[in-house]
């Protein structure tokens, strides 16, 4: 793994060392995991955003789903008379 340096605020850095201390691992490690998923949130958010900005697209073009079908037809799950899965209006 390749040695990066950063610069942590003093009381952090301590905070850091009890924390370390407690959960018995380096503070690198520590330091490691919390980069990790706050990268990942960011990745999670972003796929989130293009999700968003594909489905207004979509709405843009006039292809979506009709509310009142979705929610009769997720009502009829699990029942003798499930509903076929709607179409997508365009």
């Amino acid at each position: 793994m390749p040695a990066n340096s950063i610069q942590i605020d003093t009381d952090l850095s301590r905070r850091l060392d009890k924390v370390a201390v407690e959960l018995k691992r380096k503070k690198e490690w520590l330091v490691n995991e919390a980069v990790k998923q706050f990268v990942e949130e960011l990745e999670k958010k972003r796929q989130m955003h293009m999700e968003t900005l594909e489905a207004l697209d979509s709405v843009e073009k006039g292809e979506f789903f009709e509310g009142t079908q979705v929610l009769e037809w997720l009502d009829s799950w699990g029942t003798p008379k499930e509903l076929p899965e709607p179409k997508l209006r365009n």
